[in-house]
């Protein structure tokens, strides 16, 4: 137990002799680093280290941003120049595209035009047989015979 208490008062006796450090600068003004704990020299070589690490990488991420500004503005000649293109562009396809709508339209109106003919060639020409057909039945028909009322062969007729 003795010895215990003889380490501890040691111990108590070393810290109380070693100079405080809380800086990495505070190092600088010791005339020796014997005293000091290598752990407390390896947390303030980490600390300082990565404050520098920081530094740095706040320097880059601004010299970046700078960089990328810099590279995006383009000059007023060219933008001016890419707006008349992209706008011309544009109305071409749109003149190209109506061009082509207007000769689709037109082609579809000429065919539904030439079955609308053919249909009605076809009407006048059922019409036509029919006609020819009911003179000739009603010719043979006797002439005594009793014509119906016009609604009464419109409703009740084939």
């Amino acid at each position: 137990m003795l010895t215990k208490t003889l380490r501890i008062i040691s111990r108590n006796a070393s810290y109380s002799t070693k100079p405080s450090v809380k800086r990495l600068e505070d190092l600088a003004n010791l005339k020796s680093l014997n005293e000091v704990d290598p752990g407390v020299i390896r947390q303030l070589i980490h600390q300082r280290t990565n404050e520098l690490n920081v530094q740095q990488e706040l320097e880059m991420v601004k010299h970046m941003s700078k960089e990328e500004s810099k590279s995006y503005s383009l000059p007023p000649k060219i933008t001016k120049s890419l707006w008349i293109l992209a706008f011309g562009a544009s109305s071409a396809y749109m003149v190209i595209d109506w061009s082509r709508r207007a000769a689709e339209y037109d082609n579809k109106e000429k065919i539904l035009q030439q079955r609308i003919e053919d249909l009605e060639t076809l009407l006048n020409d059922l019409l036509e047989a029919r006609k020819t057909s009911t003179d000739t039945s009603t010719s043979k028909s006797s002439p005594h015979q009793v014509q119906s009322k016009w609604y009464e062969r419109w409703f009740w007729s084939r």
